[in-house]
């Protein structure tokens, strides 16, 4: 298995596992209990690799003049 710093979890997967499953572990129910087991166990199986060197600055914009993007035109 991979180290914690190669790899991290994949946190769009990780969102669509646990939204069903939220509120019945909120309540404590076991059911939900027991199903959060099996996500966090599909969280961990579902871990992205790091590549190094990946990550580069944004590209500078314009941003437009909100104060005038709702004004009347009359």
């Amino acid at each position: 298995m991979q180290t914690m710093r190669q790899s991290r979890p994949n946190r769009t997967y990780a969102f669509g596992a646990l939204k069903p499953i939220l509120v019945g572990c909120l309540l404590r129910v076991r059911a939900c209990l027991a199903a959060l087991r099996d996500a966090l166990d599909a969280i961990v199986r579902s871990r992205c690799r790091i590549q190094p060197g990946r990550s580069y600055p944004r590209a500078r914009r314009v941003k437009p003049h909100a104060h005038s993007n709702y004004k009347l035109c009359c």
